[in-house]
């Protein structure tokens, strides 16, 4: 394996995605390339850093960590090559494109981790939520409970689900605890594709301002419009709740997709 395609191979080696043959490839061409090892350490530790800043309590982007990380990873890369008396050539050409690399990834930081830590937090949950359960072969699919979902949402959040809208039929509901918050997930489905519903109250969840596109339809309802490459959420309220439309399916216009109405 030469340089070139160990460093195609060095992410899905950071992110253990590669398969077994190429990672011990990439492995044996590191024990023996100290430029290619020096690239994949200080890539390795920006993206640990990446995830502790994802996982920790305050995940605001600390370029200063970064920095600190990377410059640490370099002194040692640097050191090695001293020892090794590694011709000029290759210890310069190297060390430029490190260094370059570095900025790069110094710019991309900052705006990755902010980005991403905001979807990951505020988003996540309630995509992973609909992920999860978002099919009618779950464990809360039962007939009961969806009934007692549906009642108890209407008396407590004075929110009526509709057992079907636009050709969807609601197949499944149950409370469940997301971002700390108790809320309702109704499923709805039609020819295989999948709607989640999430219905939480309005004076414990509020409605994301970062991140959201504002539609607002003929009946002067407010739609609030989230959408990745993985998942479309649309939020809106309704008096006492705040409902959120989620599906991974393009082909559903969720901005048309009401569930439901308040209570009269």
């Amino acid at each position: 394996m030469n340089c070139q395609e160990a460093l195609d191979l060095l992410y899905d080696i950071i992110d253990q995605e590669a398969s077994e043959i190429n990672e011990q490839q990439v492995h044996e061409h590191l024990k023996n390339c100290h430029d290619c090892s020096g690239v994949y350490r200080v890539e390795r530790s920006v993206n640990a850093f990446l995830k502790a800043k994802i996982s920790s309590d305050n995940p605001a982007p600390s370029l200063d960590d970064l920095k600190s990380r990377i410059k640490e990873q370099m002194d040692c890369i640097d050191k090695e090559r001293t020892v090794g008396h590694r011709p000029r050539f290759f210890r310069s050409t190297t060390i430029a494109l490190a260094a370059a690399a570095s900025l790069v990834i110094l710019l991309w930081a900052a705006f990755y981790t902010s980005d991403y830590v905001c979807n990951y937090q505020i988003f996540g949950p309630l995509q992973r939520a609909h992920f999860t359960i978002g099919n009618v072969n779950n464990p809360h699919s039962d007939d009961l409970t969806l009934a007692a979902t549906t009642a108890a949402v209407e008396q407590q959040l004075g929110y009526q689900v509709k057992p079907t809208v636009g050709g969807f039929t609601l197949v499944a509901g149950h409370f469940g605890t997301i971002m700390g918050v108790e809320m309702a997930h109704f499923i709805y489905k039609r020819d295989g594709k999948i709607v989640s519903v999430f219905v939480a109250p309005s004076d414990e969840y509020e409605i994301p301002e970062n991140g959201l596109k504002l539609h607002v339809n003929g009946d002067n309802m407010r739609f609030y419009d989230h959408a990745c490459k993985h998942c479309r959420l649309v939020y809106h309220r309704s008096d006492r709740a705040v409902v959120i439309t989620a599906t991974n399916d393009e082909s559903v216009e969720l901005l048309e997709f009401i569930p439901g109405s308040a209570v009269i």
